[in-house]
């Protein structure tokens, strides 16, 4: 791919390849070293490797001359906490990215989108950022660096999935959300909402400790009686349509970021995060049995190796696939 932009592999361990004509998401936790990839390709810090676009050595050319572009939300923005704020943040940050745009670069980096907004002002700059996402990658190489990818996901869109400033996992975006190979992509794509729930094997079902215990549909693949059970806050459900494993939990409190409730309960197995649509109200301390379908469960290994595939996430790829229109 002549057009694609490459990052050498001396970089962060494995070569990075970013083709024109659809979005780049890079993902991963506080120093995972997302900002320092960005800033590597748009010439600001000093790189062990190439850095190609178009079989051209990027990092031997002049900044002026590169055509890269870094967005990043600029500092002293209002923090959009009320409606007119709110508005005001939204403008600033469509009025930044269009300079940043200015010029028709050949690459567009942007670093933390809605970094520095309240909740619901992230939710609206990200929604009004989508289409013009969209239209970037039509004559550009766009790369978003993100905690949240899962705010991102549009059709093609690939993600690449960092952990120590190394690569640890690369691929179709959509399906690294869905079947993260490990317990670290899981947490890079997920972040809270997944929680980590310690569990053992007891002959062909898994028990999740001071929990329920649920059956294996297929092999782990693995004689390891310790596991640890991943579970993504959008599959825990306050009903017993949600599935058959059932937990009783505590409310510790409820974040409403406008569009979703995230609320944070305490079991005696863990802590779960709740994701619900719209504004849900819970009183803390209150008592809540929330269910799980035993398919949509992740089993992964003492060292955090995926064991076994979801018996059903057909509800979460079309939750996700709607998104990624």
């Amino acid at each position: 791919m002549s057009d694609a932009l490459a990052i050498d592999a001396a970089l962060f361990g494995s070569p990075i390849v970013l083709p024109p004509g659809r979005l780049h998401l890079v993902a991963g936790g506080a120093g995972a070293g997302k900002r320092s990839l960005l800033r590597q390709i748009a010439g600001l810090d000093r790189t062990a490797g190439e850095i190609r676009y178009g079989g051209e050595v990027l990092n031997r050319r002049p900044l002026a001359a590169r055509g890269v572009r870094l967005f990043c939300p600029a500092a002293g923005q209002p923090a959009g906490d009320g409606s007119l704020d709110r508005a005001e943040a939204v403008e600033a940050q469509a009025r930044a990215f269009a300079q940043a745009r200015a010029g028709s670069p050949r690459v567009l980096l942007l670093d933390e989108p809605g970094a520095g907004l309240s909740a619901a002002a992230r939710l609206h700059w990200i929604a009004r950022l989508r289409p013009l996402l969209e239209e970037a990658v039509r004559d550009a190489v766009v790369v978003v660096a993100t905690r949240d990818p899962r705010a991102f996901l549009m059709s093609g869109a690939s993600l690449t999935v960092l952990a120590e400033r190394r690569v640890i996992a690369t691929g179709d975006a959509l399906d690294l959300c869905i079947n993260p190979p490990d317990l670290a992509v899981a947490e890079a794509v997920a972040g809270e909402r997944l929680a980590r729930l310690p569990a053992r094997r007891v002959r062909n079902s898994v028990v999740i400790d001071d929990g329920p215990e649920f059956p294996l549909a297929t092999a782990l693949g693995s004689t390891s009686p310790l596991l640890t059970v991943g579970v993504f806050g959008d599959d825990v459900r306050p009903d017993r349509r949600g599935g058959d494993v059932a937990i009783d939990t505590m409310v510790l409190g409820c974040q409403f970021d406008g569009e979703r409730s995230q609320i944070r309960l305490q079991a005696r197995c863990g802590l779960l995060v709740m994701a619900c649509a719209g504004l849900v109200r819970y009183r803390r301390g209150e008592r809540l049995r929330v269910y799980i379908d035993p398919g949509a469960l992740l089993v992964f290994s003492a060292e955090g190796q995926r064991l076994q595939a979801p018996e059903s996430v057909d509800d979460r790829r079309q939750a996700l696939a709607g998104v990624a229109v």
